[in-house]
């Protein structure tokens, strides 16, 4: 069967709308906070998406510069993969593209929510036993600084 954005987008929705059938009320609250903002979500290239949910007037990230940022990572069914904080090199190709496209968009002390979908993250690959291959994620993230490497 050949993945398409479309069919990847599907099965996305359908898995945050899967999750809103749950009994337990912490996935299923995930689920609904999540879609709300996946329709008010910017779009930003390559079906990545962003809902920014914290504004401010902090300076933007650049190109080529360190920034230090705090993310947790979803799959859509809610379940949490990875969290913490991390500092790379924006736009070095160091994280994956999904992060690079988007933290250029972000202001020092914005939070967002970025829906990536798999060619802007692992892609046919997948990463580790939690990410399957064509899967399309959740992070929640924070700028938290800028200059820090």
């Amino acid at each position: 069967m050949q993945r398409t954005a479309a069919n990847e987008q599907t099965r996305f929705l359908n898995d945050l709308q899967e999750a809103l059938k749950t009994k337990k009320k912490n996935i299923n609250h995930f689920a609904e906070l999540k879609l709300e903002a996946y329709e008010e979500a910017e779009e930003l290239g390559a079906g990545l998406k962003m809902f920014k949910y914290k504004t401010s007037d902090g300076d933007y990230a650049r190109m080529r510069k360190p920034v230090k940022v705090r993310y947790v990572g979803y799959l859509p069914n809610g379940r949490i993969f990875d969290s913490g904080t991390f500092s790379f090199n924006l736009g070095r190709g160091e994280v994956i593209q999904a992060w690079d496209t988007a933290f250029k968009h972000l202001r020092v002390g914005e939070e967002a929510t970025l829906f990536c979908p798999s060619k802007t993250a692992y892609g046919r690959y997948g990463a580790g036993k939690d990410i399957k291959s064509y899967q399309t994620l959740i992070f929640d993230v924070t700028l938290e600084g800028l200059g820090v490497s």
